[in-house]
């Protein structure tokens, strides 16, 4: 069902400002003016597609913080807004065309998720930083739940059974770019968030069957079609912050990152996945140990799938980790590669950060070098 057009549009409209403000305003934040430490990009004076100049924006990397005290997202209201979510990518007119120069302008997304995409960008960012993932994995898992529905509006439909419409598939095809154009930073900066977040799971005990499943859910997201849109929106934002020339083909879709930006209050410049390699690295170690520890043939089989998609998405070398099994009680490690040893200043003690890498096992030292 589309909500566009007349009185409905309007209702609706007033509908999604009331879910926003009950829900989405929890928290009164603001950018830093300084990177977050995980991400490292730094603002810059961004150009609009007609090339005047714009007051400077925060990069949509930088840090969120609170101006208050922070009050953590419930499972009641992430539930709700997964179903919000799951209703309004229902919409039939959904996917939407590219927008083109020459026409009206247009996003690729409804006017209600216009109304939405701000206020999800900062309440996912700020969510997913201060979520507690070993003390309460709950909220971070559901927190999960609500972006795969933001990215896969073409699984969304699959909850409507009969009602889908036509023979669209569980995978991006094409016909959606027009989407993630209109919705980039969902399926970079706040996947790269996720990212980081996800090297903190307990992948041994109980849940470690689902929170590999969790993983492996993320990352499936991006499929060889997705990946070569992803890299259409990045090679167009470079064109546009080095002032190259921007083809004719391509300022429909520089229109919809433009306008996707802007929404969001942040610069328009791309994303680099290069700057995460070492996370993605450090979540590879991790699925390795799984392959080589006594989990089950179905974790082991997930998590060299899971190998495969990050080796993809953030071209690792196919490499393994030889002459050590990954264990976290192994005591004597010979063979430990570079890749697995703890964070270490530059005088090689431990940092505080290294050292709870060590007690989360998701680096590995010989015990005469803990330090």
């Amino acid at each position: 069902m589309s909500l566009a057009g007349g009185e409905r549009e309007q209702d609706g409209t007033l509908f999604i400002h009331l879910l926003a403000e009950l829900w989405l305003h929890q928290n009164s934040v603001t950018f830093s003016s300084r990177s977050a430490k995980i991400q490292g990009a730094q603002p810059f004076v961004s150009a609009n597609p007609m090339g005047a100049s714009m007051n400077t924006l925060p990069s949509a990397s930088q840090t969120i913080h609170t101006l208050g005290e922070y009050i953590a997202p419930t499972n009641d209201v992430l539930h709700c807004l997964l179903l919000t979510m799951v209703y309004l990518m229902n919409d039939e007119s959904l996917p939407r065309p590219m927008p083109r120069e020459s026409s009206s302008f247009t996003t690729g997304i409804t006017v209600q998720l216009e109304l939405l995409q701000r206020q999800l960008f900062l309440y996912m960012q700020l969510a997913l930083s201060k979520s507690q993932v070993r003390v309460s994995p709950k909220i971070f898992l559901s927190l999960v739940d609500l972006w795969l529905a933001i990215v896969q509006p073409w699984k969304c439909r699959q909850s409507f059974g009969s009602e889908m419409r036509g023979s669209e598939g569980c995978e991006y095809e094409k016909q959606w770019a027009s989407y993630i154009f209109s919705s980039f930073h969902f399926y970079t900066t706040v996947f790269l968030t996720i990212l980081v977040r996800l090297n903190e799971l307990e992948l041994a005990g109980k849940d470690g069957e689902s929170n590999l499943r969790c993983v492996d859910r993320v990352l499936a997201v991006f499929n060889s079609a997705l990946i070569g849109t992803l890299g259409e929106c990045g090679e167009i934002l470079m064109n546009l912050t080095s002032k190259g020339p921007v083809e004719a083909s391509n300022r429909g879709a520089l229109q919809a990152l433009h306008a996707h930006c802007m929404r969001l209050g942040v610069a328009t410049e791309p994303v680099s996945f290069a700057l995460f390699r070492r996370d993605a690295s450090s979540l590879a170690d991790q699925m390795r140990w799984v392959c080589e520890s006594k989990s089950s043939d179905d974790s082991k089989k997930r998590a060299k799938e899971i190998l495969r998609s990050l080796r993809v998405i953030f071209d690792l070398p196919d490499q393994t980790v030889s002459d050590t099994s990954l264990n976290h009680r192994t005591t004597r490690l010979p063979g430990t590669t570079k890749r697995l040893e703890p964070e270490r200043d530059r005088d090689g003690v431990l940092t505080d950060v290294g050292r709870e890498q060590l007690r989360s096992g998701r680096r590995l030292c010989r015990p005469t070098a803990v330090e």
